[in-house]
């Protein structure tokens, strides 16, 4: 029997306790190469974290689907100031799509330096460095996956309120 060792992106939104306007500053898991680790530094809901995000995103992906990733990203950056609990369900939702888009084979591998300072050696890699940038943006801690997660045998995908418990393995999730 084949063994797999799951891992699951659990994004579950329960109204955690914090102020939105203070800031995050928490480093990705260990990474093997210096190159690749990133830390996020912004307020939640500012402009800059929104410009880094839009940033890697564009890098990312390519049209027609670069015009997706940018319609689901709207509502979060529209109701981030305004309704935090909206932005996070919206920023769960676009986190699924890249999710999808990676599956489906539209996740580019961005150039050397896309975004400053980092050089990603797959797909995987820069995607989940996007998701560190993402919940930081909507206040939550940095996941800090490894980009295991994406690859066959791992398992990533969004765990909602409204989503029942069950364990997602690619490539299901």
């Amino acid at each position: 029997m084949k063994r797999f060792a799951p891992f699951v992106l659990a994004a579950i939104v329960l109204g955690i306790a914090g102020c939105a306007n203070d800031a995050v500053r928490v480093p990705t898991a260990p990474i093997r190469s210096p190159s690749l680790r990133a830390t996020v530094i912004f307020s939640a809901c500012s402009s800059q974290g929104h410009d880094q995000s839009n940033a890697e995103r564009d890098a990312l992906f390519s049209e027609p689907y670069l015009t997706e990733a940018r319609n689901l990203w709207n509502p979060v950056k529209d109701n981030c100031n305004s309704n935090l609990g909206v932005a996070r369900e919206a920023m769960l939702t676009y986190v699924q799509f890249t999710i999808d888009a990676l599956r489906a084979g539209h996740v580019n591998l961005p150039a050397p330096d896309v975004p400053p300072g980092t050089n990603f050696p797959s797909r995987e890699a820069a995607l989940v460095n996007h998701w560190n940038t993402m919940f930081a943006y909507v206040g939550y801690p940095e996941p800090g996956l490894p980009p295991d997660v994406l690859l066959a045998g791992g398992a990533a995908g969004v765990i909602t309120q409204g989503t029942e418990n069950r364990e997602l393995k690619i490539p299901s999730a």
